[in-house]
């Protein structure tokens, strides 16, 4: 083996690298340019759409669709997604005792996803639909500790703020229709 292989694979001794956000890049826009930012907005702004269509479905008659059960299911996969992002913000921003937060944080949105998909059938739907969107509403806090920490840029705490107040909202007004 040459030092050019070593090189090429990487040295697995050494510690991972944390890049926090720059002073200067703080609020994302220049990170990379501006297009993935307004990208990403608009993606995100267009994820609230499925929980709105759930909402929608029965008051516009479409009995076919079971609404609470998207909305459900919808709301589990976000609340997962987002432990999964903040895993990787983790393992890529943050070290020691935040590290391992994240990650447990992480994971419990994941477990707490799963929980309420598993008690569909077990509790009224209702009752789950109010918690998920608490859970989905309060997840903006962490997203505000990773800004506060220089870990995310500010874009990303704005955007996150609109994205789990809607979601988290839908998800309630979901349980509340739920009856």
């Amino acid at each position: 083996m040459t030092s050019e292989d070593d090189d090429a694979r990487g040295d697995a001794a050494a510690p991972p690298t944390v890049h926090a956000v720059a002073e200067a890049d703080a609020d994302g826009w220049r990170v990379g340019g501006a297009e993935p930012v307004r990208l990403a907005i608009g993606l995100g702004l267009a994820g609230l759409l499925p929980q709105g269509a759930a909402i929608l479905s029965p008051l516009l008659g479409m009995d076919w669709l079971n609404g609470q059960a998207l909305a459900l299911v919808y709301g589990a996969l976000i609340l997962s997604f987002l432990g999964g992002s903040w895993w990787g913000i983790a393992l890529t921003r943050a070290e020691g005792r935040r590290r391992s937060i994240l990650l447990l944080l992480g994971i419990g949105a994941s477990l707490m996803g799963f929980c309420v998909q598993g008690l569909a059938g077990a509790s009224p739907m209702r009752a789950l639909l109010i918690v998920l969107g608490c859970a989905i509403a309060g997840s903006w806090l962490v997203d505000r500790m990773l800004v506060a920490e220089g870990m995310i840029g500010r874009w990303w705490g704005w955007l996150r703020l609109v994205l789990s107040l809607g979601l988290g909202g839908l998800t309630v007004l979901a349980g509340v229709l739920a009856g």
